[in-house]
């Protein structure tokens, strides 16, 4: 009775282990063939098939309205196995003339025994399409004789292009990418990340140093990037590049900024620069060009940063528009004696006058009614010497040194736009902090972006 019962128990026992051991296999088989199948195949690929990379298309970047400021195209690179060719010199001289490129060119591409040499990098499909038609001409025309002459080892390489179609008209802006397809300058460069689409990968079949057609089975489909929608109109745009080249143009300066915001949204209807460069073709651009002065140089403000000086007295309720100031041509502080552009009498002006005839003086008057540490808040208050947001590479926070560094005359030049350094950008939201009552409104020039299947997300309910 006792071993019946012993047997039994091993029974259950042994039959216990055999379903922990059937569980776990199940579980190992479904990790194997649900997770992780993506992996095997790709392992498995690498192993028995030929694989190549398909660059993916850069998002395009866009007027507010849609119109392309810059987009990929479609563009094919044509590679050589040279392990294949037999004939370097008859072979280039083959090649050559349908590619548009120096027989020397060719040859030297094509000689050695590397089994992947670039021949042209980014040409138009149809010139793939031109040679491997030729190339099928010539060889059934041999009709199977003297194998040895054949014109093989050619194969296609799809990828893409950046194209401006704009030209030069918002180089500065947008930038332009490197040869090797990543961002160079401007929003290119700063928004490269979303800008940049996710390489695909697909396996084919090769005979005789090319891909066999029809056998090509793709692994991963490639995904485009990003596309962003600017905040600029490109009509307001053109009016704007026209006006600031002109400007340039007959005054001589060495370059000149315009840009047109909308106070109340903060959005860059406009962002213009002169002298500027086509993003199409920028071999021989020189890098000052490449910058983006509206943002990375600083300069003062000169009369216009009396506004702000006028703007916090009025705030602060130290003077109103018609406090009445003695006003001379020039004015003695602290061992300096400032000067109005223009030489006059002491003249009675309003705080509304002073500013209408941009004097100094009158200026470092009414910034005396409020002091260094009240006019140095306002100024930041303001946004100088900090970024505007806008977002843009290489963007300045401009100069302005802290109240406790300030000499005897500091603050009468501060009072009159001089003694700290602004940019075009923050310059154009001191205006608009103006237009919009006093509220400031970051500047953008970013709408929002749209993924590969098109759908949009505005800038600000962006994740």
């Amino acid at each position: 009775m006792g071993d019946l019962l012993l047997a039994k128990s091993r029974i259950r026992i042994l039959a216990l282990v055999f379903t922990v051991l059937l569980a776990l296999l199940s579980l190992q088989l479904f990790r194997v063939q649900i997770f992780e199948a993506a992996n095997y195949k790709l392992r498995a690929i690498d192993e028995m098939e030929t694989t190549r990379i398909v660059q993916a298309p850069r998002g395009e970047i866009t007027d507010i309205n849609g119109v392309a400021f810059a987009r990929s195209v479609s563009a094919i690179s044509i590679v050589v196995d040279q392990t294949q060719i037999n004939n370097p010199a008859r072979t280039a001289a083959f090649v050559a003339p349908i590619l548009g490129l120096p027989a020397e060119e060719v040859q030297a591409s094509i000689t050695g025994t590397r089994k992947y040499s670039m021949v042209l990098k980014n040409g138009r499909p149809a010139l793939w399409s031109k040679l491997s038609t030729a190339m099928e001409n010539y060889n059934a025309a041999l009709d199977g004789k003297d194998l040895n002459k054949r014109i093989i080892g050619f194969f296609p390489e799809r990828s893409y292009i950046r194209e401006y179609p704009s030209g030069q008209l918002i180089s500065s802006l947008v930038g332009f990418v490197r040869a090797d397809g990543v961002g160079a300058t401007g929003l290119e460069s700063s928004m490269n990340s979303i800008i940049s689409g996710t390489a695909g990968r697909y396996s084919y079949a090769r005979a005789n140093g090319a891909e066999i057609p029809g056998s090509q089975n793709e692994i991963i489909a490639p995904k485009a990037g990003t596309t962003v929608r600017l905040t600029i109109d490109r009509d307001v745009q053109w009016v704007a590049a026209k006006a600031i080249a002109e400007a340039v143009k007959n005054t001589g300066a060495v370059n000149g900024t315009v840009i047109v915001m909308d106070p109340r949204t903060g959005a860059i209807i406009a962002h213009a620069t002169a002298p500027t460069f086509n993003p199409n073709y920028t071999k021989d651009v020189p890098l000052e060009l490449m910058r983006n002065p509206s943002v990375q140089d600083v300069y003062e403000p000169g009369s216009t940063g009396k506004v702000m000086t006028m703007a916090a007295a009025l705030e602060e309720k130290t003077v109103t528009p018609t406090t009445v100031f003695s006003v001379p041509y020039g004015l003695h502080r602290n061992g300096k004696t400032f000067h109005d552009h223009e030489k006059h009498g002491t003249q009675q002006l309003t705080t509304t006058g002073i500013l209408a005839v941009s004097s100094n003086t009158g200026s470092i008057k009414v910034g005396e009614t409020l002091g260094s540490e009240k006019l140095y808040d306002y100024l930041t208050k303001f946004g100088i010497g900090s970024k505007t947001g806008s977002g843009l590479p290489g963007e300045s926070a401009g100069i302005l040194r802290p109240v406790k560094t300030w000499s005897g005359t500091t603050a009468p030049t501060v009072a009159f736009g001089q003694g700290y350094s602004v940019t075009a950008m923050q310059a154009t939201s001191v205006f608009a902090t103006i237009a919009n009552g006093g509220l400031r409104v970051s500047p953008t020039v970013i709408a929002g972006t749209s993924d590969s299947s098109g759908h949009f997300t505005p800038a600000g309910n962006r994740d």
